[in-house]
């Protein structure tokens, strides 16, 4: 008996922002809000994160020319940037934080390169130097954690790859 794997095709909702929402989201920017990636639909959520209610499903609306598989959202370091990991892509892509329109490649400036970034996941800004910190999964740069500086250029690895055993990380803490 032959097994036959059958997936439906999948239907992106696109949304309009709601600008009051958007609004609610920028006011809490200082306090703190939680954004949450939904790959589904290739968008990021904003969440309040005492309460865990639903602020704006669409802060980054649904964007399936540009993210294919969301994993990590976060402010840049100089806060005007929403950045998103897209583990598909191989790249982190930016979001102005005003508009959640988007701006364009972060890193690796210049656009994908997989001999740097590839299968990536989560990311992190050093407070020391604002520098972004994404982790790589797979490829030639394989088991590391590779850094950026405020413009989206490499700078090398932050941790070497398979340094202590790491083995296709996930997360950046």
């Amino acid at each position: 008996m032959a097994c036959r794997y059958h997936q439906a095709p999948t239907t992106i909702t696109v949304t309009e922002p709601d600008p009051a929402a958007r609004a609610l989201v920028r006011g809490m920017m200082q306090t703190g809000v939680l954004l949450v990636p939904e790959s589904t639909n290739d968008r990021v959520m904003a969440f309040d994160p005492t309460t865990g209610d639903l602020v704006d499903p669409d802060f980054i609306p649904a964007d399936p020319t540009n993210l294919s598989t969301p994993i990590h959202a976060m402010l840049s370091a100089d806060g005007t940037l929403v950045l998103v990991s897209d583990q598909i892509d191989d790249v982190v892509q930016s979001y102005a934080v005003d508009t959640g329109a988007y701006v364009g490649v972060f890193a690796p400036a210049g656009g994908a390169n997989t001999a740097i970034l590839d299968n990536i996941r989560g990311i992190a800004v050093r407070q020391s130097d604002g520098h972004l910190l994404v982790s790589v999964g797979s490829g030639t740069n394989a088991d590391a954690i590779a850094e950026f500086d405020t413009s989206g250029n490499y700078v090398g690895n932050f941790v070497a790859n398979g340094a202590g055993g790491l083995d296709s990380p996930f997360d950046v803490t």
